[in-house]
């Protein structure tokens, strides 16, 4: 006001974000009359009909439906809608996200029938907006999706038959996109032969904007400062080259896309003992910030028969006004910290489990295998550590293992009979700094007696960036080395890529002479790096010790290497037909939480390179316990065992059944002192598997 005057549009957009604060706090009374001072500075300085007045309207349109004037909200958002249809178009964004606010309102006033067709129409705007968004996570962080809204409100008007395809539209359509679109556009062969020069253009570009952008912070003559400008336009006309390639490729091999299955076609890949679950949590009431305030229900899905719907049991402690999903993630948080309380964890548990498993109980009965989609709230919680009535876990009744959708379960399901390569990649324990290699070539002993801790979050951080120093600062993971051994055991034939062999180079190179799709298994136990605001940048850490010089590979045309595999680069470069990729690391399951995406990171990145299932962590998990894990796990896998397990002898187990028992051995293992170190649910609960079961 001091620089600009009162009047002035920066102005009104400081009031707009000032009563946005105060309505995040719940101060409603005082973020109205601010709201509505921007509102009219709006009109007075662009008119009566602007994107701005309509955003401002939608906004002030909020604030009195979270007092309970749903009348008054319900005006102004038609009339912000009816502004956003004539400045926007039919098919913007925005005119749905009015839309789902319209039927909020509506639903908020009772009027469950009236809500229904402006979420009907708001998925159709919505539909028509993720396909113009672009592809892969530009679509999939398109947020505001009607459909979880749309499916609590064919439940509340009692049409469950119709409520799960609209909960199954919500998930992982993005996914489900990338992989359908790959399978079904049968390239020619100059066209494939165009599209692999234009990825490794694009590539060997950006490798090289970063090279130099590093180099001209040291630079004093400038000549790296015009090698960063030549090489930025380079690559902006190659991304405008490959932007107009992937146009093309679209319009010649149109796919039907953000489709998903149909329950028959679901059920058709369920065996009897089978049951796919999954919940919906939705907003509806007056406040998005109070408990009392969302609706949730569990499903869960057999191979015949209809959607078994339930609400959500709730076991709130009174005066506990947090979310569904704030209350889940302050449980996994638990999980994820070996020194929290037993007796706290097993009661969550249990509570946990009366809201979300309990009330399926008769649905599931008869299954073996649970099949989890991690929605809503339980993103990113493992229902194994769910306790019943009797103090069983949900991992001791159920063989558990997770997917994106019920669509993508299918869809991968349709596809295990395909010919599975037959080979094992092994790779582990790669050299971080030269003290390390020296480790590795005599002084093994000395080391191991002497594992380092795992780094900070700032170490992690500044290694994502790139920090050089930070990469070789990593501690050396010395479990891997018995892991990767005792793996190679039960797997033969097996490719061994183990301390200095653990390279960018030799994976490029089995990645480049299509080496890499003849193994049916790939496991790496290393550093992962996890970007969860740009997921393509997460890493998993190589051998950081002798790498060419990044500016002399820039300036020879060669190719760089950084010792970091990125999940950009799994996705572009990498074609697998791997039954199982193995990703022993720390939070290798966790990545960019996108809604109704899930966790878009590493996962996301090896099912579009061709992996048919993943076996990954939710948080950072202790070496030695994960080695454990890891040995038994394909031991069962493998059924490389003797005596007796899951009522087998020496057979093979499915990954699930491999998996579930592997996690009770470790959480029973007893040392030489008759001590349980592994009964914390932090050690055996943190690896999961994603896909394909069997």
């Amino acid at each position: 006001r001091r620089l600009l005057g009162d009047e002035h549009r920066h102005v009104a957009t400081s009031l707009s974000n000032l009563s946005g604060l105060l309505r995040a706090q719940g101060d409603y009374a005082g973020a109205e009359p601010l709201s509505r001072e921007a509102l009219a500075m709006y009109k007075r300085l662009l008119g009566d009909e602007h994107p701005d007045v309509a955003r401002s309207l939608n906004n002030l349109s909020g604030l009195l439906h979270r007092q309970g004037d749903y009348a008054g909200a319900e005006l102004l958002c038609r009339e912000a809608l009816a502004m956003r249809r004539k400045l926007l178009g039919d098919e913007h964004p925005y005119v749905a996200m009015n839309l789902g606010s319209l039927a909020v309102f509506l639903y908020a006033q009772g009027d469950h029938a009236g809500a229904e067709p402006p979420l009907v129409e708001a998925a159709r705007v919505y539909d028509a907006a993720r396909l113009r968004a672009g592809a892969g996570l530009k679509r999939a962080a398109l947020q505001g999706s009607p459909y979880p809204r749309l499916a609590a409100v064919r439940l509340a008007l009692g049409r469950t038959d119709e409520a799960w395809p609209a909960v199954e539209k919500a998930h992982a359509r993005s996914l489900a996109d990338l992989l359908m679109a790959a399978e079904e556009r049968d390239l020619s062969p100059s066209e494939s032969a165009r599209e692999d020069s234009l990825v490794e253009v694009l590539g060997n570009l950006e490798r090289e904007l970063v090279a130099y952008r590093q180099a001209a912070t040291s630079d004093t003559t400038g000549e790296i400062a015009d090698l960063v400008e030549a090489t930025r336009n380079a690559l902006l006309a190659a991304e405008s080259e490959w932007s107009a390639f992937h146009q093309e490729i679209v319009a010649k091999y149109p796919v039907t896309e953000g489709e998903s299955f149909p329950l028959e076609r679901v059920q058709s890949a369920l065996s009897q003992e089978t049951a796919i679950i999954g919940w919906l949590d939705v907003s509806i009431g007056r406040s998005e910030h109070e408990a009392g305030d969302y609706e949730s229900w569990c499903y869960a899905i057999r191979s015949s028969g209809l959607v078994a719907w339930e609400r959500v049991g709730t076991s709130v402690t009174e005066g506990d006004s947090r979310s569904p999903s704030d209350r889940t993630r302050s449980f996994r948080d638990r999980l994820a910290s070996p020194t929290s309380p037993d007796a706290v964890v097993t009661r969550e548990s249990h509570e946990l489990w009366g809201e979300r498993i309990g009330p399926l109980l008769l649905a599931l009965e008869g299954v073996e295998n649970l099949i989890v989609i991690p929605s809503g709230a339980m993103l990113g919680v493992p229902v194994e550590v769910l306790v019943d009535d009797e103090g069983v876990s949900v991992g001791e009744t159920y063989a558990v293992s997770y997917v994106p959708s019920a669509t993508l379960h299918t869809w991968l399901a349709e596809r295990a009979d395909r010919d599975a390569s037959s080979g094992t990649l092994l790779v582990g324990d790669p050299p971080y700094n030269d003290a390390h290699l020296v480790a590795m070539r005599g002084e093994e002993d000395v080391l191991l007696a002497s594992a380092e801790p795992l780094p900070g979050v700032e170490v992690f951080r500044s290694a994502l960036a790139g920090n050089v120093d930070a990469l070789r600062a990593l501690p050396r993971l010395h479990g891997t080395r018995d892991e990767v051994a005792a793996v190679a055991a039960v797997s033969e034939p097996s490719s061994l890529l183990l301390g200095p062999e653990a390279t960018e180079q030799e994976l490029v190179r089995l990645a480049e002479s299509g080496e890499l799709g003849e193994f049916g298994a790939i496991h790496v136990a290393t550093h992962a790096l996890v970007d969860d605001e740009r997921p393509e940048r997460s890493a998993l850490v190589l051998s950081q010790v002798d790498l060419p010089d990044p500016l002399e590979a820039a300036m020879a045309g060669t190719r760089i290497y950084d010792g970091l595999v990125t999940a950009k680069e799994i996705v572009s470069e990498w074609d697998l037909n791997a039954d199982l990729v193995t990703l022993s690391a720390c939070e290798t399951g966790l990545g960019k939480e996108v809604m109704g995406e899930g966790y878009v990171g590493f996962a996301h990145a090896f099912l579009q390179a061709g992996a048919r299932s993943l076996l990954v962590s939710l948080w950072k998990v202790e070496d030695t316990a994960t080695s454990l894990l890891m040995r038994r796990f394909y031991e069962n896998w493998r059924g490389e065992y003797a005596g007796e397990r899951n009522g087998r002898t020496g057979e093979p187990m499915t990954k699930a059944d491999a998996l579930r028992e592997a996690k009770s051995w470790l959480r029973d293992y007893t040392d030489e002192y008759g001590e349980h170190p592994y009964e914390h649910p932090y050690y055996w609960s943190a690896f999961v598997l994603i896909g394909d079961r069997s």
